[in-house]
């Protein structure tokens, strides 16, 4: 498993467990919230593998994991909120520039808050 910050680590796949629980104490280990993680076959077409297929289908292979990371994007003056995600390798301001020039949004036009809280970052 190719993780993020460019290591790579080892994971036994056992017939008959979910990747999702094959990834979980490799997840715990390394600080990644599972619910978080995307996984992909190494050199494949970029789609993401289900993490509750068996994980025997990756015996022998080599996987790419990603963390991604949401947030929600309100737009003060019409009250539009847009649900954000991107890669954990990605600042804030890398996201937020991406999506603000898509929707020609201007940075005082936006306020940025983690869930639950209305303080702006």
């Amino acid at each position: 498993v190719y993780l993020p910050d460019g290591s790579a680590s080892l994971a036994p796949t056992r017939k008959g467990q979910s990747i999702k629980d094959m990834l979980a104490s490799l997840c715990e280990k390394r600080g990644f919230p599972l619910k978080d993680v995307i996984i992909y076959l190494q050199g494949m077409e970029k789609q993401p593998l289900s993490l509750d297929q068996d994980c025997s289908v990756l015996r022998d292979q080599q996987v790419s994991l990603e963390v991604r990371v949401a947030f929600m994007l309100e737009n003060t003056f019409s009250g539009n909120t847009k649900a954000i995600v991107a890669k954990s390798n990605k600042t804030l301001q890398d996201a937020l520039q991406a999506v603000m020039q898509k929707h020609q949004l201007k940075p005082q036009e936006v306020s940025v808050s983690m869930v639950g809280s209305d303080e702006p970052l």
